[in-house]
């Protein structure tokens, strides 16, 4: 059947005035087409189906014009609508090619009577200004007619470019946003986790600007700018480095409660360091600096019930509480904080408290006196003398030996009189003692006190 001209007018009218394209293959522009079809002229019109196909064209200039379905999702069209005098319409087909069919066979146009029919998501693909060309193909009872529908399309000059000095960074290392804009009248940087998390784009900073940001995880940064045509987005992501702990180890496998040990360590990307103990209570913040060997000093507290943690300067830094009875060992925890935090151990043994040795001598010393009395003469001049008496004296002397090891500190006392504070050592009394005196020790340290 030879081909016809068409019998109805139609057209296609973008859903923005003009349509923009761009070549900003992040941001491809999408818009809505109303595609119309009337009955302009002056007799009625039967008409069974209309197709039209989304084409590829060159026209003429070196850009080309592409209006397909995006990647993702696709041309969208209702499945079904309601045409001249109430006539019921199907639409079938998809990526690029539809075809709207009169349930009935055929619909009647009457003049000026019109289908009305809106694809949405459609993807301009490629950049360029021109004409892109939709093919229309009219099917009548006196056979097929086809037709081309232009759609004019201009390319956008919005351009945006977003940079930043460093993408992968530790955790609190701070890096600098950079950005130029082409033919932009407004702009906002949206920076999640950021305090204000929005940045405007204004007269000072539109053209070319930067922001230092301090992302604490993996972020991703947009700047989206307004211009001629769709709005154009760009988009960069900073990732944070994992944490990485190394060499956690001390100068010492075992100290007691009068000595200090060194705890070392080595981190990347941790934005800080604790300290604790599987056995203890408490944890202790310790300075780090990324990429650096740290380390702190611990000691204990006298009595062993604490550990004092300083910086390698003296300065304390904290204290972790012992449990009750005191552990015979003790495994520190180092928790580096980042990305992906990470945890590191290493043990310890307490030395306990410890009487090796505790003495004490005491040796005795007797004199005796003999005492004459002065005669009474006052009551009898005539009397006798007194007879004379004796007296008999002993003293006591002590002499005290002992060694201790591992305790914070020693009281050494004589009838509770310290002294010694010393943890080896000896000490005498004179006779200084009236009945026999008693020694005691008390040790304090972990694992204590201990006495004898």
């Amino acid at each position: 059947m030879p081909q016809q001209p068409p019998k109805l007018n139609y057209a296609i009218v973008p859903d923005k005035s003009p349509l923009y394209t761009t070549v900003d293959q992040l941001n491809q522009s999408t818009c809505d087409l109303t595609f119309t079809a009337t009955n302009g002229g002056k007799a009625s019109v039967t008409i069974k189906a209309i197709e039209i196909e989304l084409m590829k064209i060159n026209n003429g200039v070196d850009a080309v014009q592409l209006l397909l379905p995006g990647s993702a999702s696709g041309i969208a069209v209702a499945s079904s609508f309601v045409g001249p005098g109430g006539s019921a319409w199907s639409v079938s087909g998809g990526d690029g090619q539809f075809t709207f069919r009169a349930d009935e066979g055929s619909a009647i146009f009457k003049p000026g009577d019109n289908i009305s029919v809106v694809l949405t998501n459609i993807v301009i693909r490629e950049g360029g200004t021109g004409t892109a060309l939709a093919n229309v193909i009219e099917q009548t009872e006196q056979g097929m007619a086809q037709t081309e529908v232009g759609i004019g399309i201009t390319q956008s000059t919005l351009d945006v470019q977003l940079t930043v000095d460093n993408n992968l960074i530790g955790a609190g290392e701070t890096v600098i946003l950079k950005w130029t804009t082409n033919d932009a009248s407004s702009g906002v940087l949206t920076m999640p986790g950021s305090s204000p998390d929005t940045v405007p784009l204004n007269s000072s900073n539109l053209a070319s600007g930067q922001q230092s940001v301090t992302p604490i995880e993996n972020t991703t940064f947009s700047l989206t700018c307004q211009g001629r045509g769709p709005a154009v987005m760009r988009q960069v992501t900073i990732s944070i480095q994992e944490v990485l702990i190394a060499n956690f180890y001390s100068s010492a496998s075992a100290f007691n409660a009068a000595e200090t040990i060194t705890l070392y360590w080595q981190t990347q990307y941790a934005s800080k360091c604790s300290i604790s103990t599987k056995e203890g209570s408490d944890s202790v913040t310790v300075p780090v600096e990324n990429n650096q060997t740290a380390s702190c000093k611990v000691s204990a507290s006298y009595n062993g019930s604490q550990l004092i943690l300083y910086k390698i300067d003296g300065s304390e830094l904290g204290r972790i509480t012992l449990p009750t009875p005191c552990p015979a060992s003790v495994t520190f925890l180092l928790e580096a904080d980042g990305s992906n935090p990470k945890q590191s151990s290493w043990v310890v043994n307490l030395l306990r408290v410890q009487i090796v040795s505790f003495m004490q001598q005491v040796s005795s010393n007797t004199t005796t006196q003999t005492i004459y009395p002065p005669p009474q003469r006052w009551v009898d001049p005539n009397a006798d003398p007194p007879e004379p008496y004796t007296i008999t004296t002993t003293t006591y002397m002590i002499q005290l030996t002992w060694n201790v090891s591992n305790a914070g500190s020693v009281l050494v006392a004589c009838n509770g009189g310290q002294v010694s504070t010393a943890g080896v050592g000896s000490w005498q009394s004179g006779y200084d003692y009236g009945s026999p005196p008693s020694g005691t020790i008390t040790c304090q340290g972990f694992g204590g006190p201990v006495g004898h």
